[in-house]
């Protein structure tokens, strides 16, 4: 598949919009559709469109993405997808029914080379008609990394050149947030939050900056993206943002690496280094506090009448466990127990064994050895309990 490559009026631009102190960066056409592209092909009662990528996204050479499509119709049921760039087909994909008259599809795609492409979507109906949706313009350039739609530079960046030293007019500094990501195991009924943004601030008075390119290291292996430029800095200062979404790299990872790296590269138009900066984040394997096994440690009752009588209760014994995790509210406390705020520890309730004045509460007795030495209580080995005499 080759790129649209025509002439100036037939290429899609970038305009730069100036409001107050704020930059806006759109992508704009200002001619027609390339011969080799048709135009949309609508159907009384059918809708259908490309969701993804975005109109006017930017791509790097040898990216593999995916293409989504989603259609309607109220005359006859979905049948299937078909993919064009250029005006080519590059496929059908699967068809996901929400009913037989609404659906979504979906397939991946890599160009081969720089420049523009242009991609539709097509629905088929069960009756044999056909319904082709609006292009979507996409710009491929030769540096070699991931979609985004926050690319400022036109779409003929030439290929990457070796980076000379920064000369001082480009300052960048950059962060990740959060600083580390709690990993639950495959199984766990605690769900991942696997996702990092990444901020990337850059002085730039000159205006030399054309892009950010941000790598990610996870489990060994590299992704790189373009950052999304932001309007939010005042003018001679540039902000770019890039959330990524880690699920894929952690699939069937039961140890996951201590870190992950990253590195963020501000470049010129040509491709060239100007800045760069790198960082970590910090992952740490954790159990969800529901699913840690609560322990009973062996109890001891130790009568004041007796001080040599030693009671260990049997495994069934019901006295309140001993909390080995460290709880976070008291919905985290088993029975028997109440939550200390100021320690964050389940605290075991006591079973007053005497009232007021020092008589004893027969009925709070459970050992028959406690009871009938205590004082005033006798042990009913009919009801298993303990009375007063």
């Amino acid at each position: 598949m080759k790129p649209f490559t025509g002439t100036a009026s037939t290429k899609r631009i970038f305009m730069f919009v100036t409001a107050a102190l704020a930059l806006a960066v759109t992508f704009a056409c200002v001619a027609g559709l390339p011969e080799n592209v048709p135009a949309a092909r609508p159907l009384a009662g059918v809708t259908v469109a490309v969701t993804q990528p975005a109109d006017g996204t930017a791509v790097g050479l040898g990216a593999r993405f995916t293409v989504n499509a989603s259609a309607q119709s109220t005359i006859s049921h979905l049948s299937h997808f078909t993919f064009y760039v250029n005006g080519a087909s590059i496929g059908t994909g699967p068809l996901h029914l929400t009913n037989p008259y609404l659906g979504y599809s979906s397939i991946t795609w890599s160009p081969s080379s720089a420049g523009w492409y242009f991609l539709q979507a097509q629905i088929t109906l069960a009756n044999g008609s056909t319904a082709l949706s609006d292009p979507v313009r996409v710009c491929v350039f030769s540096i070699g990394l991931n979609t985004t739609e926050g690319y400022e530079g036109g779409c003929d960046v030439p290929t990457r050149v070796p980076s000379a030293p920064s000369t001082g007019s480009v300052h960048l500094s950059a962060f990740a947030s959060p600083t580390q990501l709690i990993f639950y195991a495959p199984g766990s009924s605690c769900a991942n939050n696997l996702q990092l943004t990444f901020v990337a601030q850059v002085d730039d008075v000159a205006d030399s900056v054309g892009l950010v390119a941000l790598a990610v290291n996870v489990q060994g292996l590299a992704t790189q993206y373009l950052m999304n430029w932001t309007t939010t800095r005042p003018i001679g200062q540039k902000e770019y943002r890039y959330t990524v979404n880690l699920s894929r790299s952690y699939q069937g990872v039961t140890s996951p690496s201590p870190t992950i790296s990253w590195i963020i590269t501000a470049l010129d138009r040509h491709g060239t280094e100007l800045d760069t900066t790198n960082g970590t984040v910090s992952v740490l394997q954790s159990v969800c506090a529901h699913e840690q096994i609560a322990t009973t440690a062996p109890l001891q009752i130790i009568p004041s009448n007796t001080p040599t009588d030693t009671i260990v209760p049997s495994p069934t014994d019901t006295s309140a466990p001993t909390i080995t995790f460290t709880p976070a509210s008291a919905l985290d406390c088993p029975s028997g127990t109440y939550f200390a705020d100021a320690t964050h520890t389940c605290i075991p309730i006591a079973t007053p064994t005497t009232g007021k004045g020092g008589t004893p509460v027969c009925s709070n007795i459970t050992s028959d050895s406690v009871c009938n030495s205590t004082a005033g209580c006798s042990f009913n080995y009919g009801t298993k309990k303990c009375q007063k005499k």
